[in-house]
């Protein structure tokens, strides 16, 4: 069965429960998606929704597996409650953007609970950033370059910590880098001075 975000279209422009810089955002990225461009950036401010631009954004870009990376556990979380659909919290559902099933399959990688077969039957894997470090990495080792098609990074910053994290494991194994995974990162706040 393909992916929800191949074979579904969500119900975005005009709808009344998305707001208003989610709809653009999501224009937006559907635009940029349709570019050769590899990598994407997108600002929201504070409040603004970026969290359900982050569970639009891979049906803009036709994904079959999107990797979600979080700077911590509490925003990792958040985004899984965005996505699972035993959550009262799931944006789909609580913004009526997909009327039913089938929804995108979520699954979480933190501590132990998760293994690679829910890595492979999953649309969607949410984690933080530390999950994903060091060269003995046991999410990283072993798969394919393509296996995400997008990385989605909240709190762009981190972009750069999380291609590191591909790359150490990746030349470690021999294997190419991630050069057929389209990026994107969100922030809502671009710059610090």
């Amino acid at each position: 069965m393909p992916s929800p975000f191949v074979a579904r279209r969500p119900s975005v422009s005009g709808n009344t429960r998305i707001r208003t810089p989610q709809q653009e955002a999501f224009e937006a990225i559907s635009s940029f998606a349709s570019e050769d461009e590899r990598e994407a950036g997108i600002v929201l401010p504070v409040g603004c929704g970026k969290s359900g631009t982050i569970t639009l954004a891979p049906f803009a870009f036709g994904s079959s597996r999107t990797l979600v990376v979080a700077p911590n556990v509490a925003i990792a979380q958040q985004l899984v409650a965005d996505f699972d659909p035993a959550s009262p919290d799931m944006f789909y559902q609580k913004c009526a953007v997909l009327q039913g099933p089938p929804w995108p399959e979520p699954v979480e990688i933190r501590g132990r609970t998760s293994n690679r077969s829910d890595l492979d039957e999953a649309h969607v894997v949410v984690t933080n950033i530390q999950q994903l470090q060091g060269t003995e990495n046991r999410w990283l080792q072993g798969l394919p370059p393509d296996f995400f098609d997008l990385i989605l990074v909240d709190e762009g910053h981190h972009t750069v910590s999380v291609v590191r994290c591909f790359e150490t494991v990746w030349d470690a194994q021999g294997s190419p880098s991630l050069e057929s995974a389209r990026m994107m990162s969100a922030v809502s706040t671009p710059e610090t001075d």
